[in-house]
């Protein structure tokens, strides 16, 4: 395990390097497109921002009036507080793209790592591999958009570009053809479950920047993608079930509890988690996992709160029990689920939602047997009890338990300590904004919701880029605790005990709160996405501008203005008509061309 840590580490320290090779020799392409100016923005992004030997080639385009130079200003002021340069600045590779960003950027100029294309063997070889990073990724609860996208740029690398991906649910399918006249070669495979584990995301993703950048053959890809998968996982067994008590301990400071509320809710949620578990191991179905977990969580609370009546100790069963719906619904797939309905998967996404509303209705299903078994062992539980309302001090602790709770939450999912702290970073970001801000000035739950999910998605797209980590790792972390586990307890609740109308009003409240942390999510993710996406179209002006500044240099130094020679349907020696053969004016021309123009303004300032 330490060697593959370390072969991990020291991917990612070639990767950083922007190396393309094991010897860190040029390769071709790197050679051409630092010989281009427009290839320069481009391979920037298929080599990582390499540090390409010629120099920014993109001047400042004279002519911007003094709207349009407000608005550029503010912008690329705005992309350097984000973390971005100025549209056709590479910075020298300082700027690190995602893979994400660069996968969905533009295909390589020509591949980078090309296969003997004569070959079946090899081009099977190259789908099984875009096939099976996939399915990884499919299984880390990426969209299917991004995995196509994915999919889509290792084929390319290895000079496959006609290559069709088909994602339905779990089953991926590659298609290609070797020519019109031979046969078909396709992969598929079918993904078994969902696996949050962050550790392997992080590698699977280093893997991918390394296939983009040249860094490995078809053959060395494999062999690593193999030690990744066969690897044995980061963290052990009883480390990880001691994150998810800590996490479901953190969620209940996070609702109001206190400390007899944290230390109960920590106990049931590492019974559950390790129950699961061992269901898990035999075979049982998801649904059934769940219905375990709900089972569990009411009654350990049931008997604290009569234990602590004898002894006088205060304890909130509610906030024991909501802490323990939120441990169990970190696991579903709302956030994918939205993200495949937006992104143009609506089947897949429709069967997540099916699968994610199954979920949530076997943990009601389990809280309510469970409430019905503490009843019958003679340890009722009393009426619902919301939280208290907060003080500045308290919503600060709430704060800090939101940040901690994301933290936990992304350890437990085996995540290593760089997308730990870019987590924590997130979530006490997005729960400050949450409850410190939108709620104390008046936001219904449902719009602080949606907007503190916005916030999270935005800065943890912004730090994840930075960062080189995938934006995944916090978009999930981020909003897990402020999933509505007090709210559907108390809706079951009231279902329970002949309050229909409060209810259904909680149990509808439950379900838009967690549609709008997705799709505030996936929202501000879009967001960081724009901000930071890779510049190539702005390659193009800047060759534009390159090719006109000499032009206009010149037109100056000879006392007319550049565009002088253009006319309405004809072209003259230096003279624009107006289609009858009659010279115009400058006035005549139009308002628009003319205040844009700073030279000619100048000129006239200077003729009066």
């Amino acid at each position: 395990m330490n060697a593959r840590l370390g072969s991990v580490n020291q991917l990612r320290h070639n990767t950083h390097n922007c190396t393309h090779n094991e010897t860190n020799t040029p390769s071709p392409v790197q050679t051409a497109l630092s010989t281009t100016p427009i290839a320069c923005t481009i391979g920037s992004v298929v080599a990582c921002h390499h540090e390409l030997s010629s120099p920014s080639p993109f001047p400042i385009r004279e002519g911007n009036d003094l709207f349009m130079d407000f608005v550029s200003g503010f912008s690329q002021a705005f992309r350097r507080v984000a973390g971005s340069h100025a549209p056709g600045s590479t910075a020298g590779g300082s700027n690190p793209v995602a893979t994400i960003d660069a996968v969905k950027a533009a295909p390589a100029p020509s591949p980078l790592k090309p296969i003997d294309f004569t070959n079946v063997d090899e081009i099977n070889a190259v789908l099984d591999l875009a096939a099976r990073i996939g399915d990884v990724l499919l299984a880390s609860g990426m969209s299917n958009g991004d995995v196509k996208a994915h999919m889509h740029a290792i084929t390319e690398t290895y000079g496959i570009h006609d290559v069709h991906v088909d994602i339905t649910l779990n089953t991926l399918m590659l298609y290609t053809t070797m020519g019109p006249t031979e046969g078909a070669l396709s992969a598929f495979r079918v993904v078994s479950k969902l696996s949050m584990d962050f550790a392997r995301l992080e590698e699977i993703d280093v893997l991918v920047r390394r296939i983009l950048t040249g860094g490995f053959t078809r053959a060395e890809a494999a062999d690593e993608l193999h030690e990744i998968v066969t690897a044995p996982p980061t963290y052990n067994s009883a480390f990880v079930l001691i994150m998810w008590g800590v996490f479901t301990g953190s969620v209940a400071f996070m609702i109001g509890g206190h400390l007899p509320e944290a230390i109960i809710s920590c106990l049931s949620a590492i019974v559950i988690m390790w129950g699961s578990a061992v269901l898990a191991g035999h075979g049982l179905p998801l649904f059934f996992q769940n219905v375990f977990g709900g089972l569990v969580a009411p009654v350990p609370a049931a008997l604290a709160y009569h234990v602590g009546q004898h002894y006088g100790i205060e304890v909130n069963p509610s906030v024991c029990i909501g802490a323990g719906i939120v441990a169990m619904l970190a696991g579903l797939t709302l956030v994918q689920a939205l993200q495949d309905g937006i992104t143009g998967a609506p089947v897949t996404a429709s069967a997540r939602f099916f699968e994610a509303a199954l979920s949530t209705g076997a943990i009601i299903a389990g809280v309510a047997f469970g409430l019905n078994i503490a009843s019958r062992l003679g340890i009722p539980l009393p009426g619902f009890e919301g939280s208290a309302s907060t003080n500045v001090v308290q919503n600060v602790v709430i704060t800090v338990s939101g940040a901690l709770a994301g933290a936990f939450f992304a350890v437990a999912c085996f995540a290593r300590l760089r997308s730990t702290v870019i987590t924590t970073v997130t979530t006490l970001i997005g729960a400050a904004i949450y409850y410190m801000i939108l709620i104390p000035i008046g936001f219904g739950t449902i719009a602080a919701s949606g907007m503190a999910a916005t916030l999270i998605g935005l800065f943890g797209g912004l730090l994840s880029r930075r960062y080189m980590i995938p934006p995944l790792i916090t978009a999930v972390s981020g909003i897990t605790p402020l999933l509505p586990g007090f709210a559907l307890y108390r809706g079951m609740y009231s279902l329970l005990n002949d309050r229909p109308s409060i209810g259904f009003s909680s149990m509808a409240t439950a379900f838009a709160i967690a549609t709008s942390l997705a799709a505030g999510v996936v929202l501000g993710e879009w967001i960081a996405r724009r901000l930071r996406r890779p510049r190539i179209a702005t390659a193009y002006r800047g060759v534009r501008n390159i090719v006109r500044r000499p032009l206009a240099v010149k037109a100056r130094a000879n006392g007319s203005r550049p565009n002088d020679s253009r006319t309405n349907g004809q072209r003259t020696s230096g003279t624009r008509t107006n289609g009858r053969g009659a010279p115009r004016t400058p006035n005549t021309g139009s308002v628009r061309a003319r205040w844009r123009n700073r030279s000619y303004r100048n000129t006239k300032v200077r003729s009066q």
